[in-house]
């Protein structure tokens, strides 16, 4: 998935961590999220943010546009990504925007930082000491 994302120009990405990969791997792309009508409508007023994408939920604005349900179609989704393609500017912003959210998540290595925060609390709160 990752050789496939660095050699895309523009990408269309499902929501979930996907949308996190991709912004670290600062590629422009769309959010499409399409389920089964009528899970949709049952799970939909159960949601309380705004955003169905991570990295928008991550910036606290849509800097990625989503394209959820009904709004997921071919022509829409088309129109909008040959909108960002053709002005330089909208590209750059995006970019700027994958940047900051980036930023937000801190450095790498958070995996082996967790691990070491929790055997340290696991060393200092352990029963056998």
């Amino acid at each position: 998935a990752y050789d496939c994302l660095n050699a895309a120009d523009f990408c269309l990405v499902c929501s979930g961590t996907a949308t996190v990969e991709t912004a670290i791997l600062k590629r422009p792309f769309v959010i499409v999220y399409k389920m089964n009508h009528l899970n949709y409508q049952l799970y939909r007023p159960q949601v309380k943010i705004p955003y169905i994408g991570m990295v928008n939920i991550i910036a606290g604005e849509e800097i990625i546009p989503e394209f959820i349900q009904d709004k997921a179609t071919a022509h829409a989704i088309a129109q909008k990504v040959i909108s960002i393609l053709s002005h330089p500017a909208e590209l750059t912003k995006m970019g700027e925007d994958l940047n900051a959210v980036v930023k937000l998540l801190g450095e790498p290595g958070a995996a082996q930082r967790a691990g070491r925060i929790i055997a340290e609390f696991l060393n200092r709160h352990s029963p056998l000491q």
